[in-house]
């Protein structure tokens, strides 16, 4: 019982932690998630609830409390699903604490190092692991909406693996509308992020396109992430760019109908971890005000002739949510500018049939198979959950 004393021991202290948390960052540090994950899915004995209700409560506070994807992995790679599967029929676990881990763990599935973690751990438990697994549980609901988001995005990982589905790079002088693979671009030295097709353009780009004031904190921001967790959330985002590009095209039909001469920046939530994403736009001037270097990249929007526009994607990370600012690329104009001519024409029918119309001319334009990729993205800001 020493053992179990001891983990009941660390869920009180834990509890009574200040807002400050000095010694649970310590201990997590330390591995202190790694040992619990161990401990709970190591037992023998399936009725050892007690341990594993202290471990769930601990494991789920210290990945909301703690930013970033890292302690998601940990738990997931030290056995945290061998756990859940092990203890969580008994009568005793406790349900609505296994819910909202399961909750957290699959807003925090847009990471590549999660997601990597998570696909050994389903190999190593052999298809014990699906859809139905709890089936009539209280948690059933959390549980299938995780495993409907993970067989989703294990697939695309294994695409971004075997290069299966390859992204492209644009070149970062927005005047210049060249697209291809990445071996024809060279990297900026500086941040390592922004992409050039010639020395012309990267030159052009840091004397008149803003990258000799941007190129700091670009750089900066790469120590955010990962370079596999960034590039996973561009491949991410245009996946889902393509798989809905309707959709995407009719919502921004329908803004400029009513505002022809606006801007606007499509804003894609994927950090609340039911469904796909949640689609909104955000006017400009509040990315503006989000963060100091909006406007420069709003003007380069508008500067580039119809083949930038703006898509922040907000990320879940521990106990904050990020938003990232990936600049989709168009090699022409001929998609945004189609549509913004749908917008201005009359329509000449109205109800289902309207819209039925407009997105079979949505999918002309999308049929033209103008080249599109979203480029390396950035982080801007950050807000608490």
């Amino acid at each position: 019982m020493g053992h179990y004393a001891n983990i009941a021991l660390i869920c009180a202290l834990m509890g009574k932690l200040g807002p400050d948390r000095p010694l649970q960052d310590a201990l997590i540090r330390q591995g202190l998630v790694r040992s619990l994950s161990r401990s709970a899915s190591s037992s023998i004995y399936a009725e050892n609830t007690l341990m594993f209700n202290g471990c769930i409560h601990i494991i789920g506070g210290c990945i909301l409390r703690t930013p970033g994807p890292r302690v998601s992995a940990e738990a997931i790679g030290n056995g945290l699903l061998d756990a859940i599967l092990k203890y969580a029929w008994t009568p005793s676990a406790h349900r609505n604490a296994i819910t909202d881990l399961v909750a957290t763990l699959t807003r925090a599935l847009v990471y590549f190092s999660v997601l990597s973690q998570l696909q050994v751990s389903i190999e190593r438990l052999d298809g014990q692991l699906n859809a139905d697994t709890f089936k009539d549980t209280p948690f059933s609901a959390a549980w299938e909406d995780f495993w409907h988001v993970t067989e989703e995005r294990l697939d695309l990982m294994n695409s971004y693996r075997t290069k299966s589905f390859p992204l492209l790079r644009a070149c970062d002088n927005v005047e210049c509308g060249t697209i291809g693979n990445k071996s024809e671009f060279r990297r900026c030295s500086g941040c390592r992020t922004s992409n050039y097709c010639s020395a012309a353009c990267q030159a052009r780009h840091w004397r008149h396109g803003g990258h000799r004031d941007s190129c700091t904190f670009m750089r900066a921001s790469q120590g955010i992430l990962s370079t596999r967790d960034r590039s996973f959330l561009r491949l991410l985002l245009h996946a889902y760019y393509l798989q809905y590009q309707n959709d995407i095209l009719h919502e921004y039909l329908k803004f400029w109908r009513h505002f022809p001469d606006d801007e606007i920046i499509l804003d894609v939530d994927l950090s609340r971890g039911d469904g796909p994403f949640h689609l909104s736009f955000m006017a400009t001037e509040d990315l503006a005000k989000k963060w100091p270097r909006g406007a420069d990249y709003v003007a380069h929007a508008g500067n580039s002739g119809g083949r930038m526009q703006l898509h922040v994607l907000r990320v879940a990370f521990g106990n904050e949510t990020h938003e990232w600012l990936f600049p989709l690329r168009s090699a022409t104009s001929e998609i945004f500018d189609g549509v913004r001519q749908i917008a201005l024409e009359p329509r000449d029918v109205e109800g289902e049939d309207a819209e039925e119309d407009d997105r079979q001319r949505i999918q002309g334009l999308i049929d033209l198979q103008v080249l599109e990729t979203h480029n390396t993205g950035f982080w801007i800001c950050s807000e608490s959950l």
